[in-house]
């Protein structure tokens, strides 16, 4: 005997239609709005939406300027800065918009450097023989002492290179290290090249294998008696 369906539950188990699904809201919308939120967007993410469907594609052009990344902030500030600010730019721009933008990019990016770190500290122990570290002079200091002295410690490294740089418009700030240096067990290392940048030089004479050392944007003040190893 075949099984009927009573018509309530037909129209209980009737399947919503496909087009109300998938209904595109956002699309609706008018074009001033979209690009309001485009422009909340970085540069990539604001060319990306152009896949998303036709309504998309065409808005990305329309945008006055594309939102910059870190590097375009501080090219567009050194642009405004010897020059004066041009007329198309407000008064306080530089103040209230370029500044606050480029040191939310540093931060964000070390922010999310710092997480990072916190996961590849975690995972297996490796052998690794060189490593280049670069970052930003921020609140980070402990996340990259802690990977230095991983790194000398645990991985073996022999060519060790970390680059400090200062945050924009503070120029004099410097990475330090703790106390004891870059490890607490020098001599067990198998350092042989280093290479610093914008550090303040750790104590070094208990380093036996290092034999290369290379030091840039170290301040005057450092006596002599610190580079004798």
């Amino acid at each position: 005997m075949a099984r009927t369906r009573s018509r309530a539950g037909r129209i209980l188990f009737r399947r919503r239609p496909l087009s109300s699904c998938r209904e595109d809201r956002i699309s609706a919308l008018p074009d001033d709005l979209l690009l309001l939120i485009l422009r909340c967007l970085d540069t990539r993410t604001a060319l990306g939406t152009g896949v998303l469907s036709r309504r998309w594609a065409h808005l990305p052009r329309e945008l006055p300027a594309l939102p910059p990344r870190y590097h375009r902030w501080v090219r567009l500030y050194h642009d405004i800065c010897p020059r004066g600010a041009p007329p198309y730019y407000r008064r306080d721009a530089v103040r209230c918009e370029l500044l606050p933008n480029i040191k939310r990019y540093e931060h964000r990016a070390m922010r999310a450097f710092t997480g990072s770190l916190e996961s590849f500290l975690e995972g297996p122990r490796r052998r690794v023989s060189r490593m280049r570290l670069e970052f930003f002079v921020t609140g980070s200091a402990v996340g990259m002492n802690r990977l230095i002295e991983e790194a000398i410690v645990s991985w073996g490294v022999e060519d060790l290179e970390a680059v400090a740089k200062p945050t924009f418009n503070r120029r004099g700030e410097l990475h330090s290290f703790p106390s004891h240096g870059l490890c607490k067990e020098p001599r067990a290392s198998r350092l042989r090249s280093l290479k610093l940048a914008g550090c303040l030089l750790p104590p070094l004479h208990e380093y036996s294998t290092l034999s290369v050392l290379v030091l840039e944007d170290i301040p005057k003040s450092v006596p002599a008696a610190a580079y004798e190893t």
